[in-house]
């Protein structure tokens, strides 16, 4: 599962959503300037910023996995389908 942003690229990404069994929905980037990547896998959470500033964290914390999952969740409900 995967939230993106609409953009020119993004037709060539979902191209490839079932081949890689990915599946995906657009956010809408003024109303959610999200400029990360975040991975969610075990009880880890990783974000990665590839913009101006070069940063990644990794968390081990089932708590905040916990919490994350439900904030995506959220988020996933409330996107467009691609």
């Amino acid at each position: 599962m995967n939230l993106t942003k609409n953009n020119p690229e993004l037709a060539k990404y979902t191209e490839k959503s079932q081949q890689q069994l990915r599946v995906a929905k657009i956010i809408d980037e003024k109303d959610f300037p999200v400029n990360n990547e975040t991975n969610i896998y075990k009880n880890k959470i990783a974000i990665a910023s590839y913009g101006t500033e070069m940063f990644g964290m990794i968390i081990e914390s089932e708590e905040i996995v916990r919490s994350q999952k439900a904030i995506f969740e959220l988020a996933w409900r409330g996107a467009e389908d691609s």
